[in-house]
């Protein structure tokens, strides 16, 4: 198992001086580590003070806002990493700095376009003005539409330039620490927390850390484009940023869709205990996005440069780093399930059994390894697009069959069985294009033609 460990680690590094990639990928791990445990101590504040049933308007009125940030980016956050990385390659600064400024106010024109428009529509379906309450949290959060794409798009250009801590520092670490000093301040003044407060709270720390990051991405920035002029190619970057659209929008759809159909079909409280039991299921999700966000890299390079038992050979040494720490993650989640929702107040362990639910079907995702990695950096996206499509298509249908009779638990199953059935079909997938197998259950040593 150790010799399995280090020829793993030498694969994703590619080379067997390994200490400044660890260290690089150590300070992304870093960020990870605390953001999730701002994010969680957060969300277990929020729900103790304010109760189960305005905690769920809160969770209601942002995934609203996250949702509705996937279409009014058009996709430009997803294709500025490409085209930030070439030019920064081909050391056309010209290029980059008309990327970067039309970007930006791409991002933040069609997100207020699509929030105004948002908000008209609601208001007159709700046809009562001054709004109040859920309503209110709800508009709240349409409102800071552009604000979470700008911070969406913040994000994917870091990652472009290859500055990691400073592309998820800011709106990881900053973002819930700067929420949770506020509300903190809030308690100890009185306040009573309130989900349109706290609402405007988290959208209000989504802009001040994305005007810090900003200023960073400025400072380093200035030498490269002092005194070039910004060229533009809006028509090819729309070209190639708004197809993207519907892949990211599709994987949202996924990720929202119960939170938001439970949210409609039954009453607050619910969704405040299912909102406890998705963030809660969440960490399993830790370990493999920390490790496919240096293996994917390597897969695209093997694909391209090596033969396919190289790439077999590499999938299969990481499978297992992937797939064990989760299985520890997932029967401690499960076994725990009940004392660990108790942390966020009484009631709250109601959820204890979609929490179940959620682990087992993210386990039995992960098992299927990494596939969606794997298809996206060999050139195969178009098949994520059509499973998570199909995807999305059956989690709405099942939300609207489920929740009516089995409320949180309903939402759950759709959850996990969509979750484990797309990754199925796209470890399928990986195997009738690439000829590899991704699924834990592949047995060591089988012989791969090249």
């Amino acid at each position: 198992m150790q010799q399995r460990l280090k020829d793993a680690l030498k694969l994703l590094t590619g080379s067997s001086d390994m200490a400044a990639v660890l260290r690089a990928a150590s300070v992304v791990f870093s960020i990870r580590v605390a953001a999730t445990v701002l994010n969680y101590t957060l969300i277990i504040v929020l729900a103790r003070w304010m109760g189960a049933s305005e905690f769920g308007v809160y969770a209601f009125a942002m995934s609203w806002a996250v949702l509705l940030a996937v279409p009014a980016s058009l996709g430009i956050q997803t294709m500025a990493v490409r085209f930030v990385a070439s030019y920064m390659a081909a050391d056309d600064m010209e290029r980059l700095r008309g990327l970067l400024t039309r970007s930006v106010q791409t991002v933040f024109t069609s997100g207020a376009l699509l929030a105004t428009v948002a908000l008209g529509a609601y208001t007159a379906y709700l046809g009562e003005l001054p709004l109040h309450g859920r309503a209110l949290a709800v508009a709240v959060g349409i409102a800071g539409v552009p604000v979470v794409g700008l911070m969406n798009l913040g994000v994917q250009v870091g990652r472009g330039f290859g500055w990691m801590a400073a592309a998820f520092a800011p709106p990881q670490i900053g973002q819930a620490g700067l929420a949770l000093a506020v509300v903190g301040g809030l308690i100890a003044s009185g306040v009573q927390l309130t989900a349109p407060l706290i609402v405007a709270v988290a959208i209000g720390a989504f802009a001040a850390t994305s005007l810090l990051q900003a200023s960073i991405y400025h400072s380093r920035l200035r030498p490269l484009l002092r005194g070039k002029s910004p060229m533009f190619e809006t028509s090819l970057w729309l070209r190639v940023a708004i197809p993207l659209v519907l892949y990211e929008g599709f994987q949202s759809v996924i990720t929202h869709s119960d939170m938001i159909m439970l949210g409609v079909l039954k009453d607050a409280a619910d969704v405040g205990h299912y909102q406890a039991a998705v963030r809660t299921a969440a960490l399993t999700t830790f370990v493999p996005y920390s490790m496919m966000s240096l293996a994917g890299p390597k897969i695209a390079g093997l694909h391209v440069h090596g033969s396919r038992a190289e790439l077999q050979s590499f999938v299969s040494s990481v499978i297992p780093w992937i797939v064990l720490p989760t299985l520890a993650l997932t029967l401690g989640l499960a076994f725990f399930a009940e004392p660990i929702l108790g942390l966020f107040g009484a009631g709250f362990s109601a959820g204890s059994v979609a929490l179940t639910v959620l682990v087992l079907g993210a386990f039995i995702a992960v098992s299927f390894g990494p596939a969606p990695v794997i298809l996206n950096m060999t050139g195969h996206q178009d098949d994520c697009a059509r499973v998570y499509a199909a995807a999305a298509i059956t989690n709405v249908a099942l939300n609207a069959v489920l929740i009516p009779w089995l409320g949180t638990l309903g939402a759950a199953l759709a959850t996990a069985l969509t979750n484990a059935g797309s990754h199925a079909v796209l470890s399928w997938f990986v195997h009738k294009r690439l000829g590899v197998d991704a699924w834990i259950r592949m047995r060591p040593g089988r012989r791969v033609a090249p």
